[in-house]
């Protein structure tokens, strides 16, 4: 399988546990998100839908799930979720013996 296609893999199953959360606290009105996080609608609508071509930035995520007051251990696990997507889109290399040399 190839990376694009883990990834949206990845992606939609990350909608869906952002949906759920959403769902959890009662799914509430895009406005009161909106207002809470500076956001568009539409910035929403992608979050919870998964429409978006890329990784939400994890500010988005957060804000997101803050506003819909989820609780900091379920936000914790999510944002293992998307780091793990972001590391398969765009991963760190670097040189351990060069850090560990002087």
């Amino acid at each position: 399988m190839s990376a694009a296609a883990v990834t949206r893999a990845q992606l939609d199953q990350l909608a869906g546990r952002l949906m759920l959360e959403y769902r959890e606290a009662g799914e509430p009105p895009y406005g009161l998100l909106t207002d809470s996080m500076g956001v568009s609608k539409s910035t929403v609508s992608r979050l919870l839908n998964g429409t978006g071509r890329t990784l939400p930035r994890w500010w988005k995520v957060e804000a997101l799930l803050t506003a819909c007051e989820v609780q900091d251990a379920t936000i914790e696990e999510i944002k293992r979720m998307w780091i793990a997507i972001r590391n398969v889109q765009k991963p760190i290399f670097f040189d351990t013996e060069a850090i560990w040399s002087d």
